[in-house]
């Protein structure tokens, strides 16, 4: 089975009761899969969390695997967004850097935000 980097948007659904996300992650982790993170889905998390959410989030977050931002990820981030404003797509910097992180570990990215990452050596999933 493969393993995954979740998106922030699958992370905020899964600890808002989404019972699609918490059964595919469940579903995901009993196959085997590893599920990670990195820091700035946890930036990212944190920047819009409710103080009455901060147990559950820190407690879900401690489940899941990290994978660093190192230089090369960087630089690869760095020349994603290059690459896609030079065609006319504009790619936030925490985008470019989770696919990054992904491709750089070849981890899925679980997003429910296919469009904004347009890379095709990314491997990427939508939760149903």
């Amino acid at each position: 089975m493969a393993d995954y980097l979740l998106d922030t948007n699958v992370i905020i659904d899964y600890l808002r009761g989404d019972s699609v996300k918490i059964l595919l992650l469940q579903k995901y982790v009993s196959l085997g899969s590893l599920l990670y993170s990195c820091e700035i889905t946890v930036a990212e998390i944190f920047s819009g969390m409710r103080e009455k959410e901060r147990e559950n989030t820190e407690h879900f977050l401690n489940t899941l695997f990290y994978v660093p931002i190192d230089q090369s990820t960087a630089k690869n981030a760095g020349e994603f967004r290059k690459i896609y404003r030079a065609r006319g797509k504009q790619i936030t910097l925490a985008d470019a850097l989770i696919a990054s992180v992904a491709v750089a570990h070849n981890l899925i990215l679980l997003t429910d935000n296919i469009k904004d990452y347009p890379m095709p050596e990314l491997k990427k999933e939508k939760p149903i």
